[in-house]
C-alpha cells in the first residue's frame, strides 16, 4: 500500500516537474515570469479534448501542440514583444501575463463550462511493479 502511494506520488510529481520545466524555459528565453504558461496548458488540453474523437490520440496530440505554439506565437508577437521593445518593466510584463492567464481561463470556462471533462482512453489493467499498479495506455 505504501509503495503504491509512492508510485502515485512519483507520477504526479513528474507532471508537476514538466510544468515547472515549462516555466523555467519560458523565463530563460523571455527573461520575465510568464504566468500565461498555465493558459497554454489549458488551451492544449481543450484542443486535445476537441480533436481526440475525430483524429485519435496522435492527431489530437499534434493538434494540441499546434494550438499551443500558435497561441504562444500570437501572444508573444502582439503583446510581449512590443512591450519588450519599449523597455517595459518586468512588473508590467508580469501583470500582462496575469491578464492573459485570466482572460484565457475565463474564455475557456465560458466556452467549455466548469464541469469536468473526460477522454476515454484505452486503459488496460496496468503493470504490476512490486505490488504497485502502474497504468499504461
Amino acid at each position: 500500500m505504501l509503495f503504491q502511494v509512492f508510485i502515485n506520488a512519483l507520477i504526479v510529481g513528474s507532471v508537476y516537474a514538466l510544468v515547472a520545466v515549462g516555466f523555467v524555459l519560458t523565463y530563460v528565453v523571455t527573461r520575465f515570469a510568464n504566468f500565461g504558461h498555465g493558459a497554454t496548458i489549458g488551451i492544449s488540453a481543450y484542443a486535445f479534448l476537441i480533436f481526440f474523437d475525430p483524429l485519435g490520440w496522435l492527431g489530437a496530440f499534434i493538434a494540441a501542440v499546434i494550438f499551443s505554439v500558435a497561441f504562444n506565437f500570437l501572444a508573444y508577437t502582439f503583446l510581449y514583444k512590443k512591450l519588450i521593445l519599449v523597455k517595459a518593466s518586468k512588473v508590467i510584463l508580469l501583470l500582462i501575463s496575469f491578464a492573459v492567464m485570466l482572460a484565457v481561463e475565463s474564455l475557456l470556462q465560458i466556452i467549455f463550462t466548469a464541469s469536468p471533462r473526460r477522454i476515454n482512453l484505452p486503459v488496460v489493467e496496468g503493470l504490476d511493479f512490486f505490488g504497485a499498479k502502474i497504468t499504461i495506455i
